[in-house]
């Protein structure tokens, strides 16, 4: 009978393969990680599509998803596809799970998921109890993607998200993208800034003017004397 104290070939080679080279274990272990990310986005999806689904039965998919390592970009068509079914869905149920997928993709925070972070933003529907948090997200992801690689898609993504028609939603994303390059730690670019002071002087709404002189006159781009022409 074996002794399940006593490692395995396999694990011992896996021992002597992490003290030597801890980053090449790493490498051998990914893809196995990578796959079983996968397996268990693909479970949750199966259960949010079952119709005797159970939210107890939810929620433990949800456990094993969060456990079982980090989304990669190959996860983003069946995260996306995961978090469409879910909104369409709709209904407190679900809440649970679209902040799930969001808060995954903000832990990727991946040029590729721009294109869908604009969709999720403009996406409307009556009695959609995620809405506010589905937008805020997508901007928040969208400003941190903006903020760590610079790619234009995503500024301009970010400018469509502050024209909204709805001020308030104009507002919040202002104060959001700001706080997200403050978190990045890293400068507006130029492109960015030029929406800020739109919304500053031309704004029909007070207070997305103010929330926009506010962040550019943090950011030193304007005075106090200068912003209250606009006010």
């Amino acid at each position: 009978m074996k002794d399940k104290g006593k490692p395995t070939g396999i694990s011992k080679a896996m021992l002597r393969l992490l003290k030597m080279d801890p980053a090449a274990l790493e490498r051998v272990l990914e893809p196995q990680m990578r796959r079983q990310y996968q397996q268990a986005l693909e479970a949750l999806g199966a259960e949010v599509r079952n119709p005797d689904r159970e939210r107890q039965n939810v929620s433990q998919r949800i456990t094993q998803l969060l456990t079982s390592g980090r989304p990669a970009p190959e996860h983003i068509p069946t995260l996306t596809e995961l978090e469409r079914i879910t909104r369409e869905a709709g209904g407190t149920a679900y809440v649970e799970v679209e902040e799930t997928l969001f808060r995954e993709m903000a832990r990727l925070s991946h040029p590729d998921l721009v294109p869908f972070l604009a969709e999720a933003f403009q996406y409307r529907r009556r009695y959609d109890k995620f809405a506010g948090r589905r937008r805020e997200y997508s901007v928040d992801i969208v400003a941190t993607i903006a903020a760590r690689s610079g790619v234009p898609q995503a500024v301009i993504a970010l400018g469509k998200m502050l024209s909204d028609p709805k001020p308030e939603i104009r507002g919040v994303a202002l104060t959001i993208i700001y706080e997200a390059y403050e978190r990045e730690g890293v400068e507006m670019p130029s492109a960015l800034l030029e929406y800020f002071w739109q919304l500053g002087r031309n704004d029909p709404d007070s207070r997305v003017r103010r929330t926009a002189l506010a962040v550019l006159q943090r950011l030193g781009h304007v005075s106090y004397e200068e912003a209250m022409r606009y006010l």
